[in-house]
């Protein structure tokens, strides 16, 4: 039995070419379009019973008898199944993840620790003044990350003569929160004791900025495949007593 807290309908022309129709006295939130041209609405059972029978008959035609009855059954029909029909299709694209890129930003000059360049470390003078700035306890890496996707939370890792027969991860990591542009401004900090036990050698520092890393040896792999960027630099480290350094050993 079919309840009475079934929805509203009404019958609208969509054109002018019907002589008449019945229009209900109030609208439903959502509509139909059926294939004999009229649009439903929401109606209870007894109303729509109603108004059938408010049609007289002498003024309906077999032909519009039985497209009221058609109108009725289809209407009861959806509203049954679904209640409301969509008539428009909303698609949603999914964004294409772009890989990220790193650079190293104009101040890393001023610390010495810019891309393509030599970073010289000379354990003896830590704290005296050097390349225009007082460094203290640690070289300084000045970076940008560039990534199109904007919302996108990035991750950086920190790896330092890295070997991948050796079971170790990264020394150090962070999040890269987005910024609300391409270009995200970020620090990568390498204490002077890293590398207090490795004077007179050359040390390879590795930073990779990626969406995600997976979590198990040698943590380097991306999450997306291609979604990673890396940049390397050669530490030259002296000390008082180590003073000089072979370049073609390095890692």
């Amino acid at each position: 039995m079919l309840r009475e807290t079934l929805t509203e309908m009404s019958w609208k022309p969509l054109h002018t070419g019907h002589a008449r129709g019945f229009q209900g006295t109030r609208k439903a939130p959502c509509s139909a379009v059926l294939s004999n041209g009229y649009q439903t609405t929401r109606a209870t059972a007894r109303e729509v019973g109603k108004a059938s029978a408010a049609v007289p008959l002498r003024l309906r035609p077999p032909h519009l008898a039985r497209s009221l009855a058609a109108v009725v059954v289809a209407t009861l029909a959806v509203m049954l199944v679904s209640g409301c029909i969509v008539n428009r299709r909303l698609t949603f694209e999914d964004e294409v993840n772009t890989p990220p890129s790193i650079r190293s930003a104009p101040s890393a000059r001023e610390f010495g620790t810019a891309l393509g360049q030599i970073v010289f470390l000379d354990l003896a003078q830590t704290g005296q003044p050097g390349g225009g700035l007082e460094f203290s306890e640690a070289l300084v890496f000045p970076l940008i990350a560039s990534d199109a996707n904007l919302q996108q939370r990035l991750v950086w890792r920190r790896f330092i003569d890295f070997d991948p027969q050796l079971v170790s991860g990264p020394d150090a990591g962070r999040v890269i929160e987005p910024s609300g542009s391409e270009e995200r401004f970020f620090d990568v900090v390498v204490p002077y004791d890293v590398f207090r036990d490795g004077a007179g050698e050359c040390h390879k520092l590795e930073v990779l900025v990626s969406g995600g890393f997976v979590d198990e040896f040698p943590f380097r792999e991306p999450l997306l495949e291609g979604d990673v960027a890396n940049a390397f630099w050669w530490i030259h480290v002296t000390d008082d007593t180590r003073l000089t350094v072979d370049m073609r050993t390095c890692p």
